[in-house]
C-alpha cells in the first residue's frame, strides 16, 4: 500500500578469553524485524582452541568457517541464519600451505516424539590454501557418511597494484544420484578508497 516501513536489523556480539596457547570464543546474534516486531536470538559460535607445540591448533565446539569464495563452506555473515558447524577443526599453518581438517556431525531433520534425532550424519572436510604475492588458491573437499561429496577450487589474482581483483571459482558435488556443477568468474575494481564498483559474470 506504499505506506509500509520495514527493515531487518541484525546485531552480533562476541567475547573471547585466552592465555598462552589457549582460547575460548563465544558469540550470539539477534535479529529484529521493525515492521512486524519479530525478534529472535541465537547462539552463533561457542568453541575452545588450543595450540599444539607451536605447529598446529585444535578447535572444538560450534564454529563458523569461511573457505575460498564461501560457496561450499561459508559463514553466511549477511543472512539472518549464520551457518555454523558442531565439531572439531585441526589446522596446520606453514610456509608450504595452510591445511585445515574438520570433522562434525549433524542430524537429518527427523526426530521421535521426544525430539531426539533419529539418526546423525558424520561429515568431514579438508581445505588447503596458499597465497603468495598477488595470487591465491584454495581447494575444499567435503564428504559424509551418506556418500554425498563436493569439491571446490578458487583462484584469485590482484592486478594494477591491488585495484583490480580477479576471481575464478569452480564447484562440483554429488547428492544421491544428482551431480551438480557451478562456475563463477568475477572481477572487482576499486574506484577509490571507500567506493567499490563490482562487475561479475557467472556461468552455471
Amino acid at each position: 500500500d506504499n505506506d509500509q516501513f520495514q527493515t531487518e536489523q541484525r546485531t552480533s556480539l562476541g567475547v573471547s578469553w585466552g592465555g598462552n596457547g589457549w582460547g575460548i570464543n563465544v558469540s550470539g546474534v539477534h535479529n529484529y524485524d521493525l515492521d512486524e516486531s519479530a525478534s529472535s536470538m541465537d547462539w552463533n559460535e561457542a568453541y575452545a582452541t588450543t595450540d599444539l607445540m607451536g605447529y598446529a591448533t585444535v578447535s572444538v565446539g560450534r564454529q563458523a568457517h569461511e573457505y575460498g569464495g564461501g560457496q561450499l563452506i561459508g559463514a553466511n555473515d549477511w543472512g539472518n541464519a549464520p551457518q555454523t558447524r558442531d565439531g572439531g577443526l585441526f589446522s596446520i599453518d606453514n610456509d608450504m600451505m595452510d591445511l585445515d581438517l574438520g570433522l562434525y556431525r549433524d542430524n537429518d531433520g527427523t526426530a521421535d516424539s521426544l525430539g531426539v534425532a533419529a539418526e546423525t550424519t558424520s561429515n568431514f572436510f579438508i581445505n588447503a590454501s596458499k597465497s603468495d604475492g598477488d595470487w591465491s588458491v584454495n581447494l575444499t573437499y567435503i564428504s559424509n557418511s551418506n556418500e554425498d561429496n563436493a569439491m571446490g577450487l578458487d583462484f584469485g589474482y590482484a592486478m594494477m597494484g591491488g585495484d583490480l581483483d580477479l576471481a575464478v571459482s569452480y564447484n562440483t558435488g554429488t547428492v544421491g544420484t544428482t551431480d551438480m556443477d557451478y562456475m563463477s568468474i568475477g572481477g572487482t575494481y576499486n574506484v577509490n578508497d571507500g567506493e567499490v564498483l563490482k562487475n561479475s559474470i557467472q556461468l552455471q
